[in-house]
């Protein structure tokens, strides 16, 4: 495959015990489980992550499933349902900056329970300039990155967010579109 240099994809039965062994699955870097079986994609997760392969991901299409993952150690999963959501999402946040909001991206994580959203520091604001450490960050948000021309900025107490700035924030809040909702 042109496509995917060093990728190694197997067509058959990912069921087969037999089959993922002779291919080799202890020295994978990564198993992703695509079946149309959502069950299956479990099983022979939890068979790759048994056999210390670093990084396995899950297609899980029932929602009511998702409340056991964590118990069957099965933490990277992908939704059909869910990525359709965030999408949307992101297309209906994006109509919204037409109308005023800065948010730039938006990604629903852990079952759609937290976003991370990406926003544009364009107008002057009274927490520009300051240190995070003297600004009151809400209860549920995470200040992720400050990127500042092309540098990622992995913010401490000291770091300030500057205008021109793009603002990666992690929160299980829903309803912001505008960086100044993360400031109490």
């Amino acid at each position: 495959m042109q496509q995917l240099p060093g990728v190694t994809v197997v067509c058959g039965n990912g069921t087969q015990h037999d089959l993922l062994i002779e291919e080799g699955i202890e020295a994978m870097d990564a198993f992703v489980a695509l079946t149309d079986i959502d069950e299956e994609n479990m099983i022979v997760s939890m068979f790759a992550n048994k056999k210390e392969v670093r990084k396995t991901i899950t297609q899980i299409k029932n929602d009511d499933l998702y409340g056991m993952l964590d118990e069957l150690g099965i933490e990277n999963t992908v939704s059909p349902r869910h990525i359709v959501a965030s999408r949307i999402s992101s297309y209906i946040r994006a109509l919204a900056n037409t109308r005023g909001s800065n948010v730039l991206t938006l990604y629903q994580l852990v079952g759609g329970r937290v976003e991370a959203l990406e926003f544009a520091a364009r107008k002057q604001e009274p927490f520009l300039g300051r240190p995070l450490k003297e600004l009151r960050i809400r209860q549920g948000c995470l200040i992720g990155c400050i990127i500042r021309r092309n540098e990622v900025i992995i913010p401490d107490g000291d770091a300030q967010i500057k205008q021109g700035d793009n603002v990666v924030v992690v929160t299980t809040h829903k309803s912001f579109d505008d960086l100044a909702d993360v400031f109490e």
